[in-house]
C-alpha cells in the first residue's frame, strides 16, 4: 500500500507495483490547508490503523511523517532521521551526510532491507502501459529544465544556464516557457542567445506541478 499525493494514481495507473494508493495530501507538502490539513492527517492514520502492518517505509526523513508513520502501529519503521524522530523508527538508514539524488536515498533504503545488492547497479526508470507508450510515439520531442523551488538547496544556479548555454542553444521560437517569478530572469538569459540547432522544444518550468507542464503543452 502507497500513501502518496493524487499524482500517483496516474504515475501508477496500469502497472503491478502496488496492491493500493491512498492519496494523502500532507498539509507541509500542500501548504495553506488550515485546519483541514490536520483533519487529513487524522483520517489517513485512521484508515491506516484498520489494518496491521508489518512493515512501513518512510523515505523523506522527515520528522512529521515518521510520526505518522508511528501513529500506524507498524511494527518495523524504516526510514531515514534527517530531521529528527529517530527514536520513532525501529530501522534506522544509514546516510553519510553527502548531497546524493532522492533516488540514491531510496536505493540505501532497499539496501538496508536485503532488497536490492549492494554491488548491483541501480537504474531508476518508468514503467509505462502498452497505451502510454503508444501515445509517447506521438509527442514531439522536448527538452525539461526546472528552476524554480521552494527550497533554496534545489533552486538551479545561473552557472548551471551559463554552462549549458554552448549545448543547448535555440531560437527562442522553439521556446516553452512558464513565467513564473523564480525562473523568469534565467529563462531571459538563456532565450535571449543566438543559435538554430534543432534539439526539439525546450520547456523552462519554474514550479513543480506536473499540471503546469502538461498546461504548456495541451495550450489550456
Amino acid at each position: 500500500v502507497l500513501v502518496a499525493g493524487v499524482w500517483a494514481k496516474d504515475i501508477l495507473h496500469g502497472t503491478d507495483l502496488v496492491d493500493e494508493i491512498i492519496p494523502f495530501a500532507a498539509p507541509w507538502v500542500k501548504y495553506k490547508q488550515g485546519w483541514g490539513g490536520i483533519v487529513s492527517c487524522y483520517h489517513v492514520v485512521k484508515q491506516l490503523r484498520k489494518q496491521t502492518w508489518d512493515l512501513g517505509i518512510e523515505v523523506r526523513g522527515d520528522i512529521r511523517q515518521i510520526l505518522l508513520l508511528w501513529l500506524t502501529g507498524a511494527k518495523r519503521r524504516v526510514g531515514f532521521d534527517f530531521t529528527g524522530g529517530g527514536a520513532l523508527l525501529t530501522d534506522v538508514v544509514f546516510d553519510d551526510g553527502v548531497m546524493a539524488h532522492l533516488t540514491q536515498h531510496h536505493q540505501r533504503i532497499c539496501e538496508h532491507l536485503d532488497i536490492w545488492q549492494r554491488d548491483e547497479k541501480y537504474l531508476p526508470f518508468l514503467k509505462l502501459t502498452a497505451a502510454e507508450q503508444a501515445q509517447a510515439q506521438n509527442i514531439v520531442p522536448f527538452i525539461g529544465f526546472h528552476f524554480g523551488a521552494s527550497l533554496p538547496l534545489r533552486r538551479s544556479r545561473k552557472a548551471f544556464l551559463i554552462a549549458g548555454s554552448g549545448f543547448l542553444n535555440t531560437s527562442s521560437k522553439d521556446v516553452v516557457r512558464n513565467s513564473a517569478a523564480l525562473g523568469s530572469p534565467l529563462i531571459s538569459s538563456y532565450s535571449a542567445g543566438p543559435g538554430n540547432t534543432d534539439l526539439g522544444h525546450i520547456c523552462f518550468q519554474s514550479d513543480s506541478p506536473p499540471r503546469y507542464m502538461l498546461s504548456l503543452f495541451l495550450g489550456s
